[in-house]
């Protein structure tokens, strides 16, 4: 992504009717899920933490994504554990997490295969 995207995304994701608006969908969907306090949530390409203050709102979130400087942004909001990651290789076991989010990244154009990633979370939930 644009370097200057990430940059301008961080200014306006906390108002943007879109990011607003998929939190709030994201915050309805969520708020089915039965109660689980110690729940662990992993945020799969955060980007700039956009999602981190309704994410945060469920256990204890984690955030990964490619670019060293969507991390750098997202450490800004000192609202997760971060780390430098892309799909399929994440530096987790299987099973480490209650609660993965994927946010605007299968369709990503660096994204050429998404099969190894939905097809094995696919299998994992069976």
């Amino acid at each position: 992504m644009d370097p200057a995207e990430y940059e301008k995304m961080f200014r306006v994701e906390d108002t943007h009717w879109w990011f607003a608006g998929k939190r709030r969908l994201v915050g309805v969907l969520l708020d089915s899920l039965p109660v689980q306090p110690a729940r662990k949530i992993l945020d799969i390409g955060c980007g700039t933490g956009g999602m981190f203050l309704l994410l945060r709102g469920y256990g204890c979130l984690y955030g990964v994504d490619a670019s060293e400087l969507a991390t750098g942004l997202s450490a800004r909001r000192q609202l997760a554990n971060l780390g430098r990651a892309a799909p399929p290789y994440l530096p987790f076991a299987s099973a480490s997490f209650d609660l993965v989010s994927l946010f605007d990244v299968l369709y990503h154009r660096q994204v050429g295969d998404d099969q190894p990633l939905v097809g094995g979370a696919a299998a994992e939930a069976r």
